[in-house]
């Protein structure tokens, strides 16, 4: 159980655990979730939203939606293990590794403009990428989805890409830069022709270097 699950449930123990989630009680929700958000030195910009210069934890705690709209988060921000639909109010600006993975998504629309670390959406129900990041300091991993398109996939990638187990038939719209492989293994196209359907420096250079090891083994 995270300290922000532990701190809601500290608030009110007269109450069950799944009455804190339900959504009747919303308001009282969002004002748990401010004071908690105060007590660890969140701060509430002109906009209204919330910005921290720390980590921040949400995962596992049953949201289908944030109870408030999040700024910039100087560290990582995870919200995994949830029933997230949407990831409105999700930071605009995380410094380290944004991490929405097994929730209900279908897109990414409302995820952070900017992470400088890895950014990690597996396990949802994604049909498209749009509203992804331009850019990602890490890798990016978008494994065990609905995919049937990349179109929308952040341009330049510091780590690798890994779109594996989806529905994909092309690469169209894959990054185009990538920084370490690129996955795209189990979708309804052979991983050979999936990379024919696109032209990207960083495959030939991967394929060159595949080639290159087995004959290292081989010798």
């Amino acid at each position: 159980m995270n300290h922000l699950l532990e701190s809601l449930l500290k608030e009110d123990k007269s109450r069950e655990f799944d009455s804190l989630f339900q959504p009747a009680p919303l308001g009282a929700l969002e004002r748990r979730f401010i004071e908690y958000l105060k007590s660890l030195g969140c701060v509430e910009n002109a906009e209204g939203l919330w910005d921290y210069s720390g980590n921040l934890d949400m995962s596992n705690m049953r949201l289908t939606k944030f109870p408030v709209r999040f700024g910039q988060i100087k560290g990582y921000f995870y919200c995994a293990n949830n029933k997230l639909t949407t990831l409105e109010g999700a930071p605009k600006e995380v410094g380290g590794y944004f991490n929405c993975a097994n929730n209900k998504l279908t897109t990414l629309e409302g995820a952070p403009k900017e992470v400088g670390g890895y950014f990690y959406c597996a396990n949802n129900k994604l049909t498209t990428l749009e509203g992804a990041p331009k850019e990602v300091g890490g890798y990016f991993n978008c494994d065990y989805n609905k995919l049937t398109t990349l179109e929308g996939a952040p341009k330049e990638v510091g780590g690798y890409f890994s779109c594996a187990n989806n529905k994909l038939t092309t690469l169209e719209g894959a990054p185009k830069e990538v920084g370490g492989y690129f996955y795209c293994f189990l979708n309804l196209v052979s991983v050979e022709n999936l990379k024919k359907t696109v032209q990207r420096d960083y495959l030939m250079k991967e394929m060159l270097k595949r080639i290159q090891e087995s004959k290292d083994v081989q010798q």
